[in-house]
């Protein structure tokens, strides 16, 4: 058989077409791998890094990493949540802690590049309270931090959304004195 006629038989076709398709399957499962070994490394480094970040005990630590579960790991994407701390280092770099409702606090990076917006505006690092809720959206570091490429200040609800909401009546109340 020449070599034509091998490649032009259906059963060549067909086993080309299935290296190619199991190519690609093995190419999407090693993207899924590397997507998962990132969140994982993340949290890892977190955990890992908790104490010095936050300044808490051993003790407080381990009880922490023993709630952590795949349920609910650590996102490294982002955080939304309010601001309970803002710290600025001797270069003027900021750091923000926010609190989540069901996760820990986390350490916010923010660089000379971070976007900093409230509501349509863009405002600086010194712009920002505590008390604040923002929406933070970057990428997690070696030190279980979020460097943050983009920061949102949202409006204050009228109810604190981490307590147990208001009964109607008492909303009502407030409202409408």
């Amino acid at each position: 058989m020449k070599i034509e006629e091998i490649v032009k038989s259906k059963t060549f076709k067909a086993i080309i077409s299935i290296i190619g398709f199991l190519i690609i399957v093995l190419i999407i499962f090693k993207l899924g791998m590397f997507v998962g070994f990132k969140k994982a490394s993340f949290s890892c480094r977190f955990m890992e890094h908790y104490i010095s970040n936050f300044v808490m005990s051993q003790n407080n630590s381990h009880n922490l990493m023993t709630e952590l579960n795949e349920k609910n790991s650590l996102k490294s994407h982002g955080t939304f949540g309010i601001i309970i701390n803002i710290l600025i280092n001797n270069n003027g770099d900021y750091k923000l802690i926010i609190k989540e409702k069901r996760e820990p606090e986390k350490i916010v990076l923010i660089k000379s590049n971070t976007i900093i917006e409230k509501m349509k505006e863009n405002i600086n690092p010194t712009d920002l309270n505590i008390n604040d809720f923002v929406v933070v959206i970057g990428e997690g570091n070696e030190n279980g931090q979020i460097e943050a490429s983009l920061i949102r200040v949202l409006p204050q609800p009228p109810f604190q959304p981490f307590s147990q909401p208001p009964k109607p009546s008492e909303f009502l109340e407030k409202s409408f004195r």
